[in-house]
């Protein structure tokens, strides 16, 4: 017969447990993560003493798991996972620790190791074995994984493919968030692979409609800042940022703060690219000071780099000049190469040497830039970046006086520059500086249509005041 005293001692650790669970469950949900984390190592404590290393354990170590990645706690992360391993022992378990894995292994950019893990997952999810697997939801995240970490490292055919054989599975499961996640995936993969911005917003609309209805406000959040980006892109300010603040109030209801960061330098960068500085000049200032108070040093050299642009835009190159070098100091702790924080204020410096008609320096900060693109196995804009940057070669040359090279340097930016709508401003530069070297109408013509596409003032009255353009050229009725 039972000691009353250990049914009492029990009883009382059971109710302190569903509370512990209950304040963890909660504080998760708020991501208050240092809270949630406090929260679960007393419950892991409680449940210890009172069940041992049980699955109730095991559940713990997956919610710690989740809350140590989002801290950026990565030791404390990889330790859980060991724990959890021992523990661990029916097929749904070990999948749900897979599921942890991948997402560890892609919060410290292991995207081949990732793609790896999830492949071995597959497998052992029963993959593909006939029309159904019994665990399709997990075999979609886990052909989601192999589609983001190819999507990651640019191999995008592969990564089309992927998510979506990830959609399929999710609607065999009938998961909604699951198959939000794959549209999610496929449609950056349609945006890169093809260029296809309209498309990619048609499957992001989709996939925000089922991460609604799914109740997963956080991918819901991230689908919009996608659209966001994509109007952005098309240099559709008012589309762009209705976005961004839809995915705003998201997670401001949700109290994400990384989230807010993003949504309000993405404001910020709608009007940068608007040429109303002022107002960008705003939002960046509260993106950097909530990206300042998360710790997040990446994202605030991009910040930085963007108030750098907005003060070279309005004339004050020493304050310019001054952000620029601390986002190059910051940046330089991360990845370079093509597509890389460090790479674009290097070419945003190259810039404003031009600007402030320091050429050698202009000309040196260019081929440091050529090295890391041409250097990089990323390749998303190496085209963009190395025609940008041909460009600005150019300038040097025709201030030396070298016009053959100029015109070849030009020749081969105009050959390199997509027609997208965020590169129009370039290949009105370029055709503008072609036309002053070699004096064919057809150059001056194509110069003012995308002046004119581009809707770029600035880049308008740069080359007006260099003698580029016509002083009575006008690009708005």
């Amino acid at each position: 017969m039972q000691n009353p005293a250990e049914f009492s001692g029990r009883s009382d650790a059971d109710r302190l447990i569903r509370k512990l669970t209950v304040e963890a469950v909660e504080a998760k949900k708020e991501f208050a993560y240092e809270k949630a984390k406090d929260i679960y190592l007393m419950l892991k404590a409680a449940v210890e003493q009172s069940y041992g290393a049980g699955r109730e354990l095991l559940e713990i170590y997956l919610e710690l798991i989740d809350v140590y990645i989002s801290l950026e706690e990565y030791d404390e992360a990889r330790l859980a996972i060991d724990e959890a391993s021992r523990i661990a022992s029916d097929l749904s378990d070990r999948l749900q620790l897979l599921k942890r894995r991948t997402k560890y292994l892609f919060s410290m950019l292991e995207f081949e190791e990732a793609r790896e893990l999830a492949l071995e997952s597959l497998e052992l999810a029963g993959y593909p074995d006939g029309d159904y697997s019994p665990h399709a939801a997990a075999v979609a995240h886990f052909l989601g994984d192999i589609a983001k970490a190819d999507l990651y490292m640019d191999r995008l055919d592969s990564a089309v493919f992927f998510a979506k054989k990830a959609e399929e599975e999710a609607e065999k499961a009938e998961d909604l968030a699951e198959r939000s996640r794959a549209l999610n995936i496929l449609a950056y993969c349609i945006r890169w692979k093809d260029n296809d911005v309209h498309g990619a917003i048609d499957i992001w609309t989709k996939a925000a409609e089922m991460a609604e209805k799914s109740g997963n406000p956080e991918v819901e959040g991230n689908i919009y800042h996608g659209i966001g980006n994509a109007y952005w892109q098309l240099r559709d300010g008012d589309n762009s940022r209705n976005h961004y603040r839809k995915a705003l109030r998201i997670f401001e209801n949700i109290g994400l703060m990384e989230g807010i960061a993003m949504e309000v330098k993405g404001i910020g960068d709608t009007y940068l690219t608007e040429e109303k500085y002022k107002l960008a000049v705003d939002y960046f200032t509260r993106a950097l000071n909530l990206y300042t108070m998360l710790k997040d040093e990446k994202n605030r050299a991009a910040v930085k780099m963007h108030l750098g642009l907005c003060h070279m835009h309005m004339g004050d190159f020493k304050l310019a000049q001054e952000e620029f070098f601390e986002a190059k100091s910051l940046a330089t702790l991360y990845e370079k190469g093509s597509d890389s924080v460090y790479t674009a204020v290097l070419m945003n410096l190259a810039e404003l040497y031009d600007r402030m008609k320091m050429y050698d320096m202009e000309e040196k900060t260019a081929l440091a830039v050529l090295e890391e693109i041409e250097s990089s196995s990323q390749i998303r804009e190496k085209d963009v970046d190395i025609a940008t940057i041909k460009l600005y070669l150019a300038r040097v040359e025709m201030i030396r006086g070298d016009n053959e090279r100029a015109t070849a340097l030009l020749n081969e930016a105009i050959a390199g520059l997509k027609e997208d709508r965020y590169y129009l401003y370039l290949l009105a530069e370029a055709y503008a500086r072609l036309h002053a070297l070699t004096g064919r109408e057809e150059n001056l013509l194509a110069a003012i249509k995308y002046l004119k596409d581009s809707g770029s003032e600035t880049t308008l009255e740069r080359l007006k005041k260099e003698g580029l353009i016509p002083e009575d050229t006008k690009i708005r009725d």
